[in-house]
């Protein structure tokens, strides 16, 4: 029920933060449309309690969830390779995070997470932290640069992450 509300609520006023029986709901909706190739997964994202929820399809809706902690490993992982590269792919992330542990002692897997960095890509795109440095996409996928400063970033993931 809440969930209906909160659509047509999103519906009528765009983005923003909703009052929820259990806490606050930050509420992102993608500037692209769906079908765009920017934003191939998701047409909106909110943040609620714990998770980032990416909300995808337009016939059949669907959602995905990464939980913060993972974001947070997800977002330092790309701060770390833009340092290295000054541009990023998915693909990269996909590699530099093969194996790694993950906040409460999960190993991240490709096959089952990279959901997740579809949902950072998206998130930090919408936000305007990420940009897409290539308008194709090559062998090696779409590249992507920061916007601002790791700085900037380091600072909005801070706040991000702690609601």
């Amino acid at each position: 029920m809440w969930t209906a509300l909160a659509t047509q609520s999103i519906a009528n006023t765009g983005a923003g933060t909703f009052a929820h029986p259990r806490g606050e709901v930050k509420l992102g909706l993608s500037k692209y449309p769906l079908g765009d190739s920017r934003m191939a997964w998701y047409r909106s994202w909110k943040l609620t309690k714990g998770c980032v929820k990416a909300i995808g399809g337009k016939t059949k809706p669907y959602a995905h969830y990464c939980p913060l902690p993972d974001f947070e490993v997800i977002v330092q992982t790309i701060l770390e390779l833009h340092e290295r590269n000054d541009a990023v792919t998915r693909p990269q992330v996909l590699q530099e995070m093969d194996g790694r542990r993950l906040k409460g002692g999960r190993v991240f897997r490709p096959d089952s997470h990279e959901y997740k960095i579809n949902i950072v890509f998206f998130v930090l795109e919408d936000s305007g932290i990420l940009r897409r440095a290539t308008a194709v996409a090559g062998r090696s996928g779409v590249t992507y640069s920061l916007t601002g400063a790791p700085r900037r970033v380091r600072d909005w993931l801070k706040d991000f992450v702690s609601g």
